[in-house]
């Protein structure tokens, strides 16, 4: 067991690249490596192991330097020293219904779409039919000694566009040692035998991304209806089992920030608990890339900590990630604009002048 960090010797992350795929300890591990099979996985540890951390690890340092509670941090809490697979998390598909405004065509089929209707080139053709991907992640699970696993994660893509989940899910022999995980966009209901495999498991975790709420969200989260989330969330909340809890990932950009005090009013009116009361989780997290939260103007920075004050966590996360640029963000709502028809000043109209000063 590697004490600096168990997720090198008790974790394993698959991507799937929509056809190909990729290895790594964790989703932050800054080297993954592409794989037929996963016969090299024993060497491939002792290769993360012995890498250079400082480079391979350097977002869990960063935050660790910002006095954030880093991955690596979880990992103790989530895995036990002894040795073994314990944490397994699965890229199952690139399938999405969204075309989020932070997301590319990369990690969502929707946006290839997006792309090819706008006549983007290079943009990357993903799997569609999934077929042979899927009965490839299924036969590796198969592969793998799951005796010590306690945790599953799924993500996508939208994890539950497909059945590769669920078929992962049937192979399971001790669920009710096992907690499993998925991040969701919450548009999608769970079909009735997903329901009946979450029953089995000791703890079912099901996050959605949302990062606004009202037409915000439906600018940043597109074009997904805000309604239809709020409609399953009160469904889900009423029928699923007992044993599956809620919980919110709220991504901070320079768009969405100033409006943190509008989301945390919805969470507490309408997803604080589950059907037992149990309280759900919500937690932000930086946004990178096109609207990374490093593209918040300085006037909106300075408007953020009027509001909320130097002290609050989003004040800190702006700290953290100290000013870059804004043009590029600027222009990337404005090409959005373009292809969707849509109004970035008119939809977060509070901020708009910070946009137009340093």
């Amino acid at each position: 067991m590697t004490q600096f960090c168990r997720h090198l010797s008790s974790a394993l992350a698959i991507n799937n690249l929509g056809g190909d795929f990729t290895v790594s300890p964790c989703c932050y591990f800054s080297h993954s490596e592409s794989v037929h099979d996963l016969s090299t996985l024993p060497q491939l540890r002792e290769k993360w192991n012995s890498a250079d951390l400082t480079k391979t690890c350097s977002l869990c340092i960063h935050q660790e330097q910002q006095k954030q509670t880093s991955y690596r941090q979880a990992g103790f809490d989530l895995m036990t020293d002894s040795d073994g697979l314990q944490m397994l998390t699965i890229a199952v598909t690139k399938q999405c219904n969204l075309a989020c405004a932070s997301c590319d065509s990369g990690s969502s089929t929707f946006w290839q779409d997006e792309n090819i209707r706008n006549g983007v080139e290079n943009t990357k053709v993903l799997d569609r039919k999934g077929t042979n991907t899927d009965d490839k992640l299924v036969s590796w699970f198969e592969t793998l000694d799951t005796t010590n696993l306690r945790y599953i994660k799924f993500g996508g893509g939208e994890p539950l566009m497909n059945n590769t989940h669920l078929r992962i899910l049937e192979l399971v022999n001790n669920p009710q040692d096992i907690t499993i995980q998925y991040t969701s966009n919450y548009t999608l209901y769970p079909s009735d035998k997903t329901l009946a495999q979450w029953q089995r498991f000791k703890l079912v975790k099901w996050i959605g991304s949302i990062d606004g709420v009202g037409k915000q969200f439906e600018y940043l989260r597109w074009p997904a209806k805000f309604s239809t989330v709020e409609k399953l969330i009160s469904k889900a909340v009423a029928e699923c089992p007992g044993n599956v809890m809620f919980g919110i990932e709220h991504t901070l950009n320079p768009f969405n920030i100033f409006y943190y005090d509008k989301i945390q009013e919805w969470y507490r009116d309408i997803m604080l608990t589950n059907r037992f009361s149990d309280t759900s989780d919500f937690n932000i997290h930086p946004c990178y890339g096109t609207i990374g939260i490093e593209k918040t103007p300085p006037a909106l920075r300075k408007k953020v900590k009027e509001k909320y004050g130097n002290k609050h966590e989003i004040s800190i996360m702006l700290d953290q990630y100290p000013y870059t640029e804004h043009e590029s963000a600027i222009n990337w709502v404005k090409t959005l604009d373009k292809w969707r028809n849509l109004q970035w000043g008119t939809t977060f109209d509070d901020i708009t002048e910070y946009f137009n000063s340093h």
